[in-house]
């Protein structure tokens, strides 16, 4: 009677445990009924922990509940960590199964089960949940029958509900894809009886499914034809013959009677068999078809029209393809495959593949963009340039183009026809003008097409780059737009040679973007562009020819001068060499004259003179030679600023007190490598032309400065060569110059100075100085403004500054040493021989090279010094020098000419060592040379 139980009887009495005998047997019994029970409950758990169950035990008096490891270790806890009270367990069921597990343990404790049966979630220590099957029942009642004690298991069935579910949650995707899809879906029995159809072969076979529910293929009201409209027999149908063979059926296209429509309608059908698990043989079939009727009504239309179409085509010289989207299947014509050199046969078996082998990759993948655009319909139509490998290896370029021709219902392709045209000699063409194309935008010339009304066709890059516009400014401008207003007026005239004889040239000033303009040279002739009369203009940016003309005819004017100035000086030197000479002869006699008379003698003053007459004519030759660089310097390591500041006293005193002279040095100059003799020289020269061009008042600058001239700047400025210069400048705001006046400005004896007021010798000698000395002049000068005289002499590294002391010169005085004096001119020879002996020396004399030689050779003692024309026959001074110094090893030697020290000096700068005088010379000047020359050590 329900969970009620009769008490259990009581086994025997007192008098029973009161015999030993039987009491120790009783022990051995129990001894090995524990054991026998420990043993068990061990079997019990490996068995409960295999299948994953743990056991529970609850008292239903006092609520109380215990649990196994197994259980403790399902739920992730501790056996300490777990409530042992009843409420405690059902705290952990998941709320919404809380009232199942309750129902079910109320119903057996009420009878109406046999068990406790329930599965609910089980939250685990983790908090996860985990799904329980708890079976139970009641192992102990108490005397009144009522139950006290129930027992059981809980199994972990997770992966069970979880399986369960997802198969729950699969049959329902599956009824919703049976029910929705658009493919009709019919599901038969092993005998081919309908047993299921979804809405959509209900749809498709206009029958619902009650119409269709147990028919066969057998059924006479099915009627099935190929697609070449054959009758297909029962047993041939798709689905009987998957369930005769086993094996899947299709995709085939078959036509079927419809007696409720009275017509047939065509299907695209597969059959497949099912199988149940383990069995060999399937237990049923199902096919799918989709209704293709419309499609294959639009197929036969095509195939009617391929006929006429074919005949087309043929004129065409085009191959064709005909595409089955769906099934892959395409058709190609002979043409197709004679494009890339082969027969049909020879490609044959054709499909999609076929085009993907022969195609470059690059072009496949553009290919297969522009068809997903247009089965997306994007574009109306697909066309793609691809190339294609040809039977003998090379490429050969072709146009696809093609078109869906066949839409489903639900707006796929389904088919596609085209076209495939060999275009190799169009894109050779096309290369061909993107080369020209190419070649017309590197022209140095600006090429543009216009008509006659100056409207823009055509324009290559060099056009856009030449004018400062960008292509999309320069192609909406007139001609006008960028020309100059003198410019049009001259094209109007050329426009009409051109309409009367073709072409013409000439030359016209172009406006930039910017406002700019540039002299252009343009040719035009009348041509055709796109049918219609037009000017083709080819246009020269002239501005480097231009600037290169002006940079010719400067420096072809600076090379006039600079050969001008060199005859000048050839001749200015020739005329001073001869006229030193003669003047040596002069002044020589003059002062051995006024040595031998008194004072008191009347000859005296006529004597001096001609001293006066003969020093000035030796000046004005001194100045010469300094213009045409036959000057012999000593240049040395100076700071221009000091030289110059040296000078200011003496300057102030030539220019008067009426002018003003101002300093303005810059510091830290570079050092510069001159003669200061001619440093003085220059600046007294700048200084007196700078007074004479001021009426009276005004003032006289002297600047310095620092300057880097480059390539670019020496290239037209007399050849200069680059690098650091130190200007120092002569400024006045006289009456200055104008053009004609400065373009005689250097040349010797050109004066504006009124007769007697000058020599126009004063800028001529600071040309040749600042020349000999590697420098650069420069003039420039307006007309009742004032006049700058720039000098650029090259700066060099800063050495030691300071400049050796002048020796003090003992009082001039004789000797009694020997020399040897060369002299060809005979005049010279005996006037200079004269002075030697009248200052004790003894001299031997020689009147060539040849006699000098053979005169040392033969002399018995020693010969001190040798004194030497520079200029003469056989020989040169310094080639004389090495032969006696081969005869005289420790002979001192000093050199002299009225010409040129070019012989022993470098463009007539003396090497260290090297002595020389310059004729004319005074009687005291030569005997302090001579005694500078034996006292000094050798």
């Amino acid at each position: 009677m329900g969970n009620k139980k009769d008490k259990p009887a009581v086994v025997g009495g007192n008098d029973d445990l009161a015999q030993p005998n039987a009491l120790a047997g009783v022990k051995d019994l129990l001894k090995e009924c524990k054991k026998e029970l420990f043993d068990s409950r061990e079997r019990l758990n490996r068995v409960m922990a295999i299948k994953n169950e743990g056991i529970w035990d609850w008292n239903l008096k006092s609520n109380l509940t215990s649990f196994d490891d197994i259980y403790y270790s399902m739920a992730g806890y501790e056996p300490q960590g777990f409530p042992q009270d009843f409420n405690s367990w059902k705290e952990r069921v998941h709320p919404d199964d809380q009232p199942l597990a309750e129902s079910a343990i109320n119903g057996y404790l009420s009878g109406q089960s046999e068990m406790f049966d329930v599965e609910f979630r089980f939250r685990r220590k983790d908090d996860s949940w985990m799904w329980i099957q708890g079976l139970g029942k009641i192992v102990e009642w108490d005397e009144k029958g009522n139950p006290v004690r129930m027992m059981g298991t809980h199994t972990d069935i997770t992966r069970r509900r979880i399986a369960e579910d997802a198969l729950r949650d699969s049959e329902k995707k599956h009824r919703q894809l049976f029910e929705t899809m658009s493919s009709g879906v019919i599901y038969q029995d092993i005998e081919g009886h309908i047993t299921s159809a979804n809405p959509a072969a209900e749809k498709i076979l206009g029958l619902n499914f009650e119409n269709m529910r147990g028919r066969t293929s057998k059924d006479p009201r099915w009627r099935m034809i190929s697609e070449e409209g054959a009758c297909v027999p029962d047993l041939e149908h798709p689905a009987m013959i998957a369930l005769a063979t086993g094996k899947r059926v299709g995709p085939v296209i078959r036509g079927v009677y419809i007696p409720e429509k009275g017509q047939y309608i065509w299907i695209y059908i597969t059959a497949i068999p099912v199988y149940q698990p383990e069995e060999t043989k399937p237990s049923q079939v199902y096919a799918i078809f989709d209704d293709i009727t419309q499609r294959k009504r639009d197929q036969d239309a095509l195939k009617d029209g391929r006929k006429r179409m074919a005949g087309i085509l043929q004129g065409t010289n085009a191959g064709t393809w005909e595409w089955n989207v769906q099934t892959g299947e395409i058709i190609y014509n002979e043409r197709w495959a004679e494009i890339i050199g082969y027969t049909l046969e020879e490609i044959s078996p054709v499909s999609t593949k076929t085009f993907e082998m022969f195609c470059n990759p690059d072009d496949l993948k553009a290919a297969n963009i522009k068809l997903k655009r247009h089965f997306n319909r994007e574009i109306d139509y697909y066309e793609s340039e691809s190339r294609m490998m040809h039977k003998d290896g090379h490429w050969v370029w072709v146009v696809d183009r093609g078109k869906v021709v066949t839409w489903s219902n639900d707006g796929e392709p389904l088919m596609m026809m085209g076209t495939h045209q060999d275009i190799t000699e169009k894109k050779l063409a096309e290369e061909h003008i993107a080369l020209l194309a190419q070649m017309v935008d590197i022209a140095p010339g600006a090429i543009t097409v216009h008509d006659f009304n100056g409207n823009t066709f055509y324009a290559n890059q060099r056009a856009f780059e030449m004018h400062g516009y960008t292509k999309e400014e320069l192609m909406v401008l007139n001609l006008k737009d960028i020309e100059t207003p003198e410019s049009a007026e001259l094209i109007k005239p050329r426009m009409k040679v051109v309409i009367d004889k073709g072409e013409t040239s000439f030359e016209v000033m172009h406006r930039r973007k910017d406002g700019t303009t540039f002299p252009g040279h343009v040719h035009i002739k009348k041509i055709e562009w796109e049918g219609k009369p037009a000017i083709l203009s080819i246009t020269l940016d002239l501005t480097e020819k231009k600037e290169a003309e002006e940079r010719h005819d400067k420096l072809q004017a600076q090379f006039n001068q600079a050969q001008k100035m060199e005859s000048v000086g050839r001749l200015a030197g020739g005329v001073a060499h001869d006229f030193n000479n003669m003047l040596n002869v002069i002044m020589g006699h003059a002062e051995l004259t006024l040595i031998q008379i008194k004072p008191e003698d009347p000859l005296h003053e006529s004597i001096e003179e001609i001293m006066k007459a003969a020093k000035r004519s030796a000046d004005l030759t001194r100045q010469l030679l300094a213009f045409a660089r036959k000057q012999t310097i000593s240049p040395r390591v100076i700071d221009l600023n000091s030289t110059i500041e040296g000078t200011l006293k003496m300057l102030r005193r030539i220019i008067g007190e009426d002018i003003e002279l101002i300093w303005k040095p810059e510091n830290n100059l570079w050092p510069v490598m001159i003669d200061p003799s001619q440093m003085d020289q220059i600046l007294a020269n700048l200084c007196v032309n700078a007074r004479d061009a001021i009426n009276s008042g005004g003032k006289i600058i002297i600047e310095t400065d620092k300057v880097f001239f480059d390539e670019d700047y020496c290239i037209i400025h007399d050849g200069l060569p680059p690098g650091k210069y130190v200007l120092f400048s002569v400024s006045d705001n006289g009456c200055g110059m104008n053009q004609e006046t400065m373009s005689h400005l250097f040349e010797p004896f050109f004066t504006t100075k009124k007769t007697g007021a000058g020599t126009g010798l004063g800028l001529a000698t600071v040309y040749g100085a600042v020349k000999q000395n590697n420098g650069y002049i420069n003039v420039y000068s307006e007309p009742s403004v004032g006049t700058t005289v720039r000098i650029y002499l090259p700066g060099i590294a800063d050495k030691d500054m300071s400049e050796a002391r002048e020796n003090i010169s003992e009082p001039v005085t004789g000797g009694n040493e020997v020399i040897l004096l060369v002299e060809d001119e005979p005049a010279i020879l005996r006037l200079t021989r004269r002075m030697l002996e009248g200052m004790g020396y003894t001299v031997i004399s020689a009147g060539s090279p040849g006699e000098a030689i053979s005169v040392a050779r033969g002399y018995p003692g020693n010969i001190d010094l040798l004194i030497t024309d520079v200029v003469m026959p056989e020989m040169n001074g310094r080639e004389l020098a090495k032969n006696i110094l081969s005869l005289y090893p420790d002979i001192k030697r000093l050199y002299m000419s009225g010409y040129t020290a070019d012989v022993i000096a470098y463009h007539g700068v003396l090497d260290e060592g090297v002595h020389f005088i310059q004729k004319p010379f005074m009687i005291k000047d030569f005997a302090a040379k001579i005694r500078e020359i034996l006292l000094k050590k050798q």
